[in-house]
């Protein structure tokens, strides 16, 4: 039954091959298999959408209605750091006439099978055998949905295939392929342009060294020999530059990123972290290993094989497959290099890269997909040469020898598909649809401001703007930063104070059209689990903070809110537990 799908192909194709047919279909269909419950999910109610794509896709809808989200300053802001290329596509699904967040539904069964399909194509490039590249699908996909990164559409979702493209590139010297893939990058993923180009710079690195051996030091000989027999790569990096080169002179209207000297007072918590060692290793956005692996406490059996890798490599010898491997399987230890040395660089230059985590996350998610499968091949071929030799009155016969290596196999393969939550989709569902038919039937320029969690829904469901929301605080532009955390500042002032005039210049700054309340919110004890400045990372020493304490200590004082005596004569629109107040009226009656 294995022998098929054990031995090595044609490097060239696994088309010519029934087993390497099949084990491409299967690969291709457990990319599908593992896309449509999420895909199900994300049509299951008009009132769904992903996590962060309330974010990132929202304000697409200023293409398809010029009018939404006027003068809006997360509108404004999600649009002015979304890449080209990201940007483009969804631009192209407007122009076909698809809503926004409609596409990004559809998107990741489409990149998901588009990954795995590339990650196929570059494990046979590797190790040609058909049960190597199906795994190396199999633990790819397992990698992929029990994060949120693919589900979610948004930029960092098109760093698989876009990297598997340049990996396919890379083994077969592909120029299209390569500038193809390092243009498409710096469209959707700049970070994994610095990866890759740090691939190839490490490679030539490497060629000049075994260059300079031959031709003894000499600069000139050296140089020319060099362009002569390493033109694609010095192309490569020189295209890498020029496509970097606007991002590295961007100019951002929300003023400079943050330096790290800077986070540790505006943003202190962001560097709270126990134990301090999570903070290099498992943070959600500092950490050197994905934070999912943590908590499923790495019982993924290709984590486990990849580790073992380096003990079968040196014990090669005994595994018939090894022959088989290709020697550019060097790439994976030089990916792990030059995606430790990002790690290092941007936790050195912090925010000014982005995120430290952004270079190891998904180079680790790739190296295990593909060393785990190529280390089970190894195995598998050689349990079954030892199956096939058991005699037939062994007590553990040939067949039940056989038998058993197929279930352990299969177990390693379909273990992880068992996982609570799996596939992870992080959908938000919308449970006060009647609220999001009040907002969409208002007028398109209104804005809405609330403490409540239903805050960050609104842009997506309702359409509306919002005067800020939690889930909208990227703290990485200082001014933008400062402005949403005054915004979620003031927003509490107003809500709880017993000073009408206080309330009224709240009201008039943020041109406040309605006040979204929880039925709950005057309830000293509850405000005190409101999740409002935990929800903005807020420490306790910035305004956000104190502003909350103080609230809950006039509630307990007796000091009744000005909101609060205004509820009956301003109420709007009322459900179980949502409460809208209309902004005239409330300057009216102050």
């Amino acid at each position: 039954m294995l022998n098929g799908w054990l031995r090595a192909l044609d490097p060239t194709s696994p088309r010519g091959d029934r087993a390497g047919r099949w084990a491409l279909a299967l690969s291709l269909a457990v990319a599908i298999g593992c896309a449509l419950p999420a895909l199900f999910q994300a049509f299951s109610g008009p009132y769904v959408v992903q996590d962060d794509a309330r974010q990132h896709v929202f304000w697409m809808q200023r293409w398809l209605h010029p009018d939404r989200f006027p003068n809006d300053l997360m509108a404004d802001y999600f649009q002015s750091v979304a890449p080209w290329g990201y940007q483009g596509l969804y631009r192209l699904g407007s122009i076909l006439g698809l809503d926004p967040m409609v596409f990004n539904k559809l998107l990741p069964i489409g990149l998901g099978t588009l990954t795995t399909f590339l990650c196929f194509q570059v494990v046979w490039q590797l190790l040609p055998v058909p049960l190597a590249a199906f795994s190396a699908c199999v633990f790819l996909n397992q990698n992929l949905w029990i994060a949120d990164d693919l589900v979610s559409g948004v930029p960092v979702a098109f760093i698989y295939p876009l990297f598997f493209l340049f990996l396919k590139g890379w083994l077969g010297r592909s120029p299209w392929q390569l500038f193809s893939a390092i243009g498409l990058l710096a469209g959707f993923y700049p970070h994994g342009v610095l990866l890759g180009s740090s691939l190839i710079g490490l490679d030539l690195i490497w060629q000049t060294w075994l260059i300079a051996q031959r031709s003894l030091f000499q600069v000139r000989s050296l140089l020319k020999t060099l362009w002569n027999q390493r033109q694609l790569e010095l192309s490569l990096l020189i295209f890498s530059g020029l496509v970097l080169l606007p991002f590295l002179g961007k100019s951002s209207q929300y003023g400079p990123v943050l330096t790290a000297a800077e986070a540790k007072t505006f943003w202190a918590q962001f560097f709270q972290v126990e134990p301090a060692w999570a903070y290099w290793l498992k943070h959600r956005r500092t950490g050197l290993i994905p934070i999912d692996w943590w908590e499923i406490d790495f019982a993924f059996p290709q984590i486990i094989l990849t580790l073992l890798f380096p003990i079968l490599w040196w014990q090669r010898d005994r595994f018939p497959l090894a022959q088989a491997t290709r020697s550019s399987l060097v790439f994976v230890p030089q990916l792990l290099i030059v995606s430790g040395a990002w790690f290092t660089v941007a936790h050195l230059l912090l925010f000014r890269l982005h995120l430290p985590n952004r270079y190891s996350e998904h180079s680790l998610r790739i190296v295990v997909a593909i060393l785990g499968a190529i280390a089970l091949s190894w195995l598998v071929q050689k349990a079954w040469q030892w199956a096939k030799s058991r005699p037939p009155n062994a007590k553990l016969s040939n067949s039940k020898a056989k038998g058993l290596v197929l279930l352990i196999t299969g177990f390693l393969l379909i273990y992880p598909f068992t996982f609570p939550g799996f596939p992870a989709t992080q959908y938000e569902i919308g449970n006060h649809p009647q609220l999001y038919e009040f907002f969409q039937n208002q007028p398109v320029t209104i804005r809405i401001a609330s403490t409540t969690r239903e805050t960050d829904n609104l842009p997506s469901f309702a359409q509306r703007s919002i005067v800020v929301g939690p889930g909208f605080t990227m703290r990485y532009h200082r001014r933008y930063a400062t402005e949403l955390l005054q915004r979620a500042t003031d927003l509490i002032v107003g809500q709880y104070t017993p000073n009408p005039d206080r309330l009224r210049e709240i009201l008039n700054r943020y041109s406040v059209d309605f006040w979204l309340l929880d039925r709950a919110d005057f309830d000293p004890n509850q405000l005190q689990k409101m999740g409002w400045v935990r929800w903005f990372r807020a420490s306790p020493q910035e305004p956000l903070a104190i502003a909350h304490r103080q609230a809950i200590e006039q509630l307990r004082r007796g000091e009744v809110p000005v909101m609060q005596t205004l509820l009956d004569r301003c109420q709007q629109f009322t459900d179980q537990s949502l409460v809208v107040l209309n902004g005239n009226c409330l300057r009216s009656s102050l």
